[in-house]
């Protein structure tokens, strides 16, 4: 992802200053290829930093989200994950020990 968003804002600089540059000028020599690569090449190399940087940002975020999904459950065991449901979000476990105890303080 880093990687991605880094060419995608180098390129879409390098775009957009490289036709503006080219645009703007009345004839193409040596001197305006020099500033269309200081220009444009350090905008496009300044962008791609830029796109890095955000891209490690929202990749980190997305780590973050997802570990704590994971640690939601206070089981570890997959398959006891229906028993968690059961016992923490539902609560079948906890109405059947209350009805046996109900029973049990009958008798």
């Amino acid at each position: 992802m880093p990687v991605s968003l880094a060419l995608f804002f180098g390129s879409v600089a390098l775009i957009i200053l490289g036709s503006n540059i080219m645009l703007k000028s009345t004839y193409l020599n040596l001197d305006v290829f020099f500033y269309f690569m200081k220009v444009a090449g350090g905008g496009a190399v300044v962008f791609g930093i830029l796109g890095y940087f955000m891209g490690r940002i929202i990749e980190n975020s997305k780590k973050d989200k997802i570990n704590t999904q994971e640690n939601k459950h206070t089981l570890k065991n997959d398959d006891l994950l229906i028993k968690d449901l059961l016992v923490y979000d539902i609560g079948i476990e906890k109405k059947e020990k209350e009805a046996e105890k109900k029973s049990a303080d009958k008798n």
